[in-house]
């Protein structure tokens, strides 16, 4: 499959979602359904670092795909060329505050992900570490 998602980090806060090569959208469904799984019982928000630095291209269909995607924590894309920063960009444009709903950020290395996520992460209350 040349979708595959995995917990990045034992407090399962993360996943890493790696697209290689060339995907289809019943790639992408099948492993959301996995991610779906992997969510079950977790009781806190979930970012995910989608790596795209070997994917090749973006299927057809995308806005209408991603208005099915569930809207859970950030999401840092590393890797993403040109083209899809512009297409973020112009997603953001078309579909204005239902985009917002879908937060994102870039990043070119999975450290750089993770060091924007920890950076984006909420503070923990003072009553959960008293």
């Amino acid at each position: 499959m040349s979708v595959t998602v995995q917990w990045d980090n034992v407090e399962k806060t993360i996943i890493y979602q790696t697209f290689d090569g060339r995907w289809t959208w019943p790639d992408f469904h099948a492993v959301w359904d996995e991610v779906t799984t992997m969510a079950k019982g977790i009781d806190h928000p979930i970012d995910f670092i989608v790596d795209m630095r070997r994917s090749h291209l973006i299927p057809d269909q995308v806005f209408r795909q991603m208005r099915r995607v569930a809207r859970i924590g950030l999401n840092v894309i590393v890797g993403a060329n040109t083209f899809v920063q512009t297409f973020w960009s112009l997603f953001c444009r078309i579909y204005g505050d239902a985009a917002r709903t879908f937060k994102v950020d870039f990043a070119t290395t999975p450290e750089e992900a993770r060091e924007i996520i920890a950076k984006n992460r909420p503070a923990p209350d003072s009553a959960e570490t008293a």
